[in-house]
């Protein structure tokens, strides 16, 4: 059984997302991908359709769980909201684009979809793609860590992707908020009923939570809520600076 390229990353994208799962809100919602390599993004990606749009970033795991110290890799650009949180939790700069590993992060940051896409996982092991890579050479200490930096990049894409996202109004006409389901926000927040109209209008896909916070007098975290509500709702969709 192989076990560094292979069960390893599937064990720890699975314990953080029963960490995810634990989390009553959240401001991104988050998918788990698992399937062979290639095949898989480019299944995903073809069914998803037009829906991939939506998909702000994502991050890529492999040979995870040998002795070798965990990185990252940086995704085509290098500058997604991803690429910042990773900085940021690794405290320092990363490997190029496909300069760890390259594999299903193609299809994503690819030609015709350019979804930014990190990867998390180690250099590879002497051995690597052979019989020897079982679970008696398994490093449970580089397990626990990528799990802890998954966790710690995550909380900061929450908190600061939040603010920072770029919301575009798709919604064709006034959003009828009654049946968008963000009334009962508005009623804890009285002052949003008379700027909803030019909230609208200014979430032209230029200004981020954070801007429109200051344009309009509110807290970025009430706009970073609000955002979140429309986009659950589908009248508007949320982009990463």
């Amino acid at each position: 059984m192989i076990v560094t390229d292979g069960i390893a990353p599937i064990a720890v994208a699975v314990e953080l997302f029963r960490a995810l799962s634990r989390v009553r809100r959240r401001f991104f919602t988050y998918r788990l991908v698992i399937g062979p390599e290639y095949y898989a993004a480019a299944v995903y990606l073809a069914r998803t359709g037009n829906k991939s749009k939506r998909i702000i970033g994502g991050i890529f795991l492999d040979l995870l769980g040998s002795a070798n110290p965990v990185t990252y890799q940086h995704s085509l650009t290098g500058n997604s909201a991803l690429d910042r949180a990773a900085a940021k939790i690794f405290g320092m700069a990363g490997m190029p684009f496909r300069g760890l590993f390259g594999n299903d992060e193609i299809f994503y940051n690819g030609p015709g979809y350019g979804i930014p896409m990190i990867g998390i996982g180690s250099r590879q092991a002497p051995y690597y793609h052979t019989s020897d890579d079982d679970f008696n050479r398994l490093n449970m200490l580089r397990l626990r860590e990528t799990i802890r930096k998954l966790w710690q990049l995550v909380s900061v894409l929450e908190k600061e992707g939040g603010t920072d996202s770029v919301p575009l109004s798709v919604a064709k006409g006034p959003w009828h908020l009654s049946r968008r389901g963000v009334e009962p926000l508005l009623d804890r927040h009285s002052e949003l009923w008379p700027l909803m109209t030019d909230l609208q209008l200014a979430m032209d896909g230029k200004r981020t939570c954070r801007d429109l916070a200051a344009e309009f007098s509110l807290t970025p975290e009430l706009v970073q809520e609000l955002c979140r509500q429309l986009a659950h709702s589908g009248a508007i969709r949320i982009k990463l600076r």
